[in-house]
C-alpha cells in the first residue's frame, strides 16, 4: 500500500506512514484522535490539506498571577510558584475561593487564610490537620450529592412513586427486591448508583419506607 499523504510505501492499515515531522505524521495525528475521517480515502489528501488550512484561534496571552503577578496560562489565574500561590490555586479549585472581582483576590485570600488560622487555634489543630478535616468534610459532602443525585435519577427510572400508596417523596421513597433476595446486593457499595447505570429490570419496585416495613 501506498501512503496517502506522500505516497511512499507503508504497511500501516490506516495507509500512513507517520514519520516523524511530516505532514504524514500530522495526518496520522489526526485520523487517531478523531479530528479527520480516514474515508473516504480518495479524497482524504484534499480534506486534509483543507483541515491543516483552515484558520487557526491565536494562542492564548499569558495573564499575570493575582498572588505574585508571574506570567501564567493558568485558567484560575494563580500559578503554581510559590507556596501561597498554591493554596490560593486549591482555594479556587476548591470553590471556597471566587476569582471574581480579581482587584480584591489577593485581599480576600489573605482573610481566607487569616480565618482558617484563628479556626484552627480554636480547635486546638496545626494548620495541617485543620485543612485535613477540611479536605474529609468536603468529600462527604460531595459523596452526599453523588448519591442524592444517583438516587434520584435512579427513582426516575423506575416511576418515582410508591407502588404501593403513591408517595412522591424522594426523602421517603427506597427500592425493595421484588423477589426478596436483597442480601445479593449487600456487596454493592452504592446501590443507587447501580440502579441509576444499570437498564430498568423486573426485580426491583419502588417503595416508600412505611410500606416497605409494612
Amino acid at each position: 500500500m501506498e501512503c496517502l499523504v506522500c505516497g511512499e510505501p507503508t504497511k500501516s492499515r490506516v495507509q500512513l506512514c507517520a514519520r516523524a515531522g511530516t505532514d504524514c505524521r500530522k495526518a496520522y495525528n489526526r485520523v487517531y484522535s478523531g479530528a479527520l475521517d480516514l474515508e473516504p480515502r480518495d479524497t482524504f489528501l484534499a480534506r486534509f490539506s483543507e483541515f491543516e488550512a483552515r484558520p487557526r484561534k491565536p494562542a492564548a496571552e499569558a495573564s499575570p498571577c493575582l498572588i505574585c503577578s508571574t506570567p501564567t496560562f493558568s485558567k484560575t489565574r494563580v500559578c503554581k510558584g510559590t507556596e501561597r500561590c498554591m493554596k490560593a490555586r486549591e482555594r479556587v479549585r476548591w470553590g471556597t475561593l471566587e476569582i471574581e472581582p480579581e482587584m480584591t483576590f489577593r485581599h480576600r485570600f489573605e482573610e481566607h487564610e487569616k480565618r482558617n488560622q484563628t479556626a484552627a487555634q480554636l480547635l486546638g489543630l496545626t494548620p495541617a490537620e485543620y485543612k485535613a478535616n477540611k479536605l474529609r468534610e468536603q468529600a462527604r459532602e460531595s459523596r452526599k450529592r453523588r448519591r442524592k443525585a444517583a438516587k434520584l435519577k435512579a427513582l426516575e427510572k423506575y416511576g418515582a412513586e410508591c407502588v404501593c400508596c403513591g408517595e412522591t417523596d424522594p426523602e421517603e421513597l427506597t427500592v425493595d427486591h421484588v423477589r426478596g433476595d436483597g442480601s445479593s446486593d449487600r456487596s454493592v457499595r452504592d446501590m443507587w448508583n447501580k440502579l441509576a447505570s444499570s437498564p430498568v429490570t423486573e426485580y426491583y419496585q419502588v417503595l416508600c419506607k412505611k410500606c416497605k416495613v409494612a
